[in-house]
């Protein structure tokens, strides 16, 4: 069935679920504080071209699509260049939507990618502007956002339900189309700097990060993840992290498989 473009008028901010759900989706914030999370929204975008979106802040949301904003975001196009994984906003820093969040109290956060068959999940979680995090006390939230990736999904099912049959498609207007390509290139550019793939093809998402791969190396020569958290200045809880992240997509059930494959030295930089 044809999807028909939604017109951002008046009856859109008032009636859309986006901007209706607003209590449900801040009952969540009270399972995210204890890891200093006050900003969440969840984007399911699909290969067709619509979307939906529930979220925690609607004033920031609502200034989202009133100034356009989706035309230059990375999330909204271009979606087969997506692999499940996680990207940190201050990578993401010169863009112009991060820059105008920070204005809406919302800094300093990550997105977790979910690739599905028919869309991309995007979870976007986001701290306070004066609670700054380095990447690993960033990376070490990842396994307990996961979990809750997992509660949202079933306390909201509903929710997300009820989302789908209303799901937004939007025109898009026509834009310097130079200046998303430029940043879409950055964070492709810094993808292929710290992804080492498993094999000739990135399509089955066999890769680990170059971080991993030094937790990988120093966990096979011996050490244990107490002195590999020292080595490399990390929390022993980001090592963790680390090693399940590489174990999933490398699809290894223990350390020892996880050893093999590394030893191989099968990992090559992609150059596309």
């Amino acid at each position: 069935m044809k999807q028909d473009v939604i017109k951002l008028d008046e009856s859109f901010y008032k009636n859309t679920l986006t901007f209706t759900t607003t209590a449900q989706m801040q009952a969540f914030l009270a399972l995210l504080k204890p890891l200093g999370v006050n900003y969440f929204t969840f984007d399911a975008n699909y290969f067709d071209g619509a979307h939906i979106r529930l979220t925690t802040h609607p004033d920031w949301i609502a200034h989202y699509y009133k100034q356009r904003l989706f035309d230059l975001a990375i999330f909204e196009h271009n979606l087969d260049h997506f692999l499940d994984g996680y990207l940190l906003w201050q990578w993401l820093n010169p863009f112009p939507i991060y820059t105008e969040a920070r204005s809406f109290n919302i800094d300093n956060g990550l997105t977790i990618i979910r690739k599905g068959q028919h869309r991309i999940n995007y979870y976007h979680f986001g701290f306070e502007k004066h609670i700054q995090l380095s990447d690993s006390s960033l990376v070490s939230r990842i396994e307990a956002l996961d979990k809750f990736i997992y509660h949202f999904h079933y306390k909201a099912r509903h929710l997300i339900q009820r989302a789908e049959t209303g799901k937004i498609l939007l025109k898009p207007e026509n834009h310097d189309n130079r200046r998303f390509t430029e940043n879409f290139d950055k964070i492709k550019q810094l993808n292929q700097n710290n992804r080492l793939f498993y094999g000739k093809s990135a399509t089955e998402n066999c890769y680990i990060t170059k971080a991993e791969l030094n937790v990988a190396y120093l966990l096979s020569c011996g050490y244990s993840m107490k002195q590999v958290a020292h080595k490399l200045s990390l929390s022993q809880r980001t090592i963790e992290v680390h090693i399940r992240n590489m174990k999933h997509r490398l699809k290894c059930n223990n350390l020892f498989e996880l050893g093999v494959i590394i030893s191989q030295e099968q990992f090559l930089q992609q150059s596309s």
